[in-house]
């Protein structure tokens, strides 16, 4: 993690938009991510009802 932390420092100190974007990009696949296991996890549920 500190490691990760210095390497966004570094290219923050160049482009701090990019890290910005990046870090959206990477907070919006998360969110999409659990909502795909949300409905994955619902459908299971019903199959078995």
């Amino acid at each position: 993690e500190l490691a990760a932390n210095r390497v966004l420092n570094n290219v923050r100190e160049h482009s701090d938009t990019l890290v910005y974007q990046a870090l959206v990009v990477s907070e919006e696949l998360i969110r999409i991510s659990i909502v795909w296991h949300e409905k994955w996890n619902r459908g299971l549920q019903e199959a078995l009802e």
